[in-house]
């Protein structure tokens, strides 16, 4: 045996729901998907916090290394959400357009109906919430059948030697039975979808990554604009110009972190547009002043050219770099100095 993996055997393992729940003092902790991106979700009175984690190993032991607050919702934030029951997670999509699918667990549909949000639990088929048949194409469920029953073939004849006979006619059977009941499935005709505007795609792509409305339920989006940009040779070239309302969060700076951290989602939404030549972003949110009178005003803006967009590593970059890299980049004094605390 290596060094390597003598070290390795001493470390003390430890789940991340575990050392979740020990970090926020034994509450439960469930693991969700959002955006593809796996994450951790804990139930409040007041709402459900979503948060990323991963683990270190110190003195031979693992434990938490980052604890970062992505997203904090209400039970008020939501009107409505449908939910779909599969074998292994159930996936919530909400009025707001926010998606979240959640390990096998009730827990939340429990709470959503206590808190007055109206739930619709959409019915399918026992076979449709198998891995393979949830899609209905007829394709998947075909190549999923034969899947099954090479696997239930092959467990057959581990226990059964070479008694091949007697488990091919049940086999043949339960195929029939499921081809029967897949022939049963109505094949539902897609219509072809109206092509959409640049900026209905970018006001679509938005809403579904950070919810059309704010933990505080103000409208997202403020303003949208993309206009013809005459800084490029190339015809049809687009600069984008959006104004934001960010959600509030537990404490001033939790709430800065937020709109640099969505920041990252928006460009890499926007950019995905190949006309799109410059991005910028512009954050409200409401500042009072010396008379005691609030509104919204900009507090952060962002700009990003596409050659400066391709040059960042997304996956690893760090929100609080934009005022070193973005082309053009701006903070409401009173934000810095919270930031700087």
């Amino acid at each position: 045996m290596t060094e390597k993996k003598k070290e390795e055997k001493k470390i003390k393992r430890a789940g991340i729901l575990t050392l979740l729940s020990h970090h926020f003092n034994e509450k439960k902790v469930y693991g969700v998907t959002v955006n593809k991106e796996s994450m951790y979700m804990m139930i409040t009175e007041l709402g459900f916090e979503i948060y990323f984690a991963n683990k270190k190993v110190v003195n031979h032991e693992e434990v938490l290394d980052k604890v970062e607050l992505r997203h904090s919702f209400t039970w008020s934030d939501f009107e409505s959400a449908e939910v779909d029951k599969f074998a292994l997670a159930t996936l919530y999509k909400f009025n707001t357009g926010f998606t979240l699918k959640v390990d096998a667990s009730g827990d939340l549909t429990k709470k959503l109906k206590e808190n007055n949000v109206s739930v619709t639990i959409l019915k399918r088929k026992w076979f449709n919430k198998i891995l393979g048949f949830r899609s209905k194409k007829k394709w998947k469920m075909v190549t999923a059948i034969i899947g099954y029953l090479l696997i239930i073939a092959f467990i057959g004849n581990l226990f059964n030697g070479g008694n091949n006979k007697e488990v091919s006619q049940p086999m043949k059977e339960e195929s029939k039975q499921i081809k029967n009941d897949t022939a049963a499935v109505p094949v539902v005709k897609e219509e072809p979808q109206k092509k959409l505007s640049l900026q209905e795609k970018i006001k679509q792509d938005i809403n579904k990554k950070l919810g059309s409305k704010t933990n505080n339920k103000t409208k997202r989006i403020a303003k949208l604009e993309a206009n013809d940009h005459m800084g490029t040779e190339k015809q049809g070239d687009k600069i984008v110009l959006i104004t934001l309302a960010g959600d509030e969060n537990l404490t001033a700076k939790l709430t800065i972190k937020g709109m640099l951290m969505d920041s990252n989602k928006v460009f890499q939404s926007i950019f995905k547009n190949n006309e799109v030549e410059e991005v910028t972003i512009f954050w409200q949110y409401p500042m009072t002043d010396a008379y005691g009178k609030s509104k919204d005003e900009n507090v952060i803006k962002i700009s990003l050219t596409k050659e400066t967009f391709k040059k960042i590593e997304w996956e690893n970059f760090y929100y609080n770099n934009y005022k070193t890299i973005a082309d053009q980049f701006w903070m409401h004094p009173a934000l810095s100095n919270e930031l700087n605390k």
